[in-house]
This record gives structure tokens, C-alpha cells and sequence, in this order.
């Protein structure tokens, strides 16, 4: 099977195949789901896009782990999100489940995020490598107002450069505090 059958099953939110092609193993669930070349749509990038909750627990069924951070996207994924000890925090593009739970409109997550110890001083001002990005960045170009607030108050840095010393998202920081 290839990557854009595996695509088109979790597109049309047709469940079964996908729990069949994950018992059987007939797609391997790795790399190909997380990223490749600049033109790649990774698999868990269209589960967010179509909001295909069903793949998500079914990911979560067989791999644990292997839904974090995007799984971040859905809010009702707060109870995975708390009871895993140790939570792999990267994916292939270098976002964090911080990056994802600001883009997504998730407040009780940022929340859950901000106010853990290790995710709190670690990932709040924390660029990832490929886009030069901060949860504060992600917060603001996806309007999330309530993830931009609780942001700086937890010490974002309102001034963090976006990509090669632009400081593009900074009014857009600005007019989200003031509605």
C-alpha cells in the first residue's frame, strides 16, 4: 500500500481499512507518517486537517506514543496527553505538542502544558529548527487568543524573531491581547 491510499483512508474517515491496515501491519506506522520531502503531506497531518478523531485513538490503541505531539490538535486527547509519563515532545518537523495545542484552538491542553513543570520552562520560547517558529508565533497566526495570554503570561517573549530576524507575527501578537 502506498502513502497516498494510506492518505485517502484517513481523508475519508474510512476507519475500518485503517484498523485493518494497522492489525495487519500492511503499513508500516513510522517515518512515512511523519514527514519527508518539502512537497510530503504526512498521514497525521490530513487525521488533524479532517479532524479524524477515530484515527487518532486508533493510532493510539496499537502505538502509544507514536500520536504525539500532533495529537495535541484534539482537545479531547487531555487525558492521554496527562497520563503519559514521558512524552516524546518532537515530531519530524521539530514542532512540539506545545506548537500544535496553540495552532489547534486547544486551551485546556496549553493549559495542561504551560502549568507542568518540565513543559513550561523548557517549551515556551523554544523555536523549533525547521521554521523558526515559537507556541507564541503559532498562537498568533492562528489567531488562538487564549493561547497568546496564557503564553505571555508564562513568560513568552513577545519580541522572539520569526525566520532569519523578522519580527512578523508581532502585531498580530498585539491585536489578539487587545480583543
Amino acid at each position: 500500500m502506498n502513502i497516498d491510499c494510506l492518505r485517502i483512508i484517513v481523508k475519508t474517515h474510512f476507519n475500518e481499512m485503517l484498523e485493518y491496515t494497522i492489525e495487519r501491519e500492511i503499513f508500516d506506522y513510522g517515518a512515512n507518517w511523519c514527514g519527508g520531502p518539502v512537497t510530503y503531506q504526512a498521514p497525521f497531518e490530513d487525521i488533524i486537517k479532517y479532524q479524524n478523531l477515530k484515527a487518532v485513538f486508533l493510532l493510539y490503541k496499537k502505538f502509544k506514543t507514536g500520536i504525539f505531539p500532533w495529537c495535541a490538535a484534539f482537545p479531547q486527547t487531555i487525558d492521554i496527553i496527562k497520563k503519559e509519563k514521558d512524552l516524546p515532545y518532537y515530531d519530524y518537523y521539530q514542532n512540539n505538542i506545545l506548537d500544535y495545542a496553540c495552532q489547534s484552538q486547544n486551551g485546556e491542553i496549553c493549559k495542561f502544558l504551560l502549568n507542568s513543570t518540565n513543559a513550561n520552562d523548557k517549551y515556551v520560547n523554544e523555536s523549533n529548527e525547521g521554521r523558526l517558529s515559537t507556541p507564541l508565533h503559532f498562537a498568533a497566526k492562528w489567531n488562538n487568543k487564549e493561547a497568546t495570554e496564557l503564553l505571555i503570561s508564562h513568560g513568552a517573549n513577545i519580541n522572539e524573531k520569526y525566520q532569519e530576524g523578522k519580527q512578523l507575527f508581532i502585531l498580530q501578537h498585539v491585536i489578539i491581547v487587545k480583543k
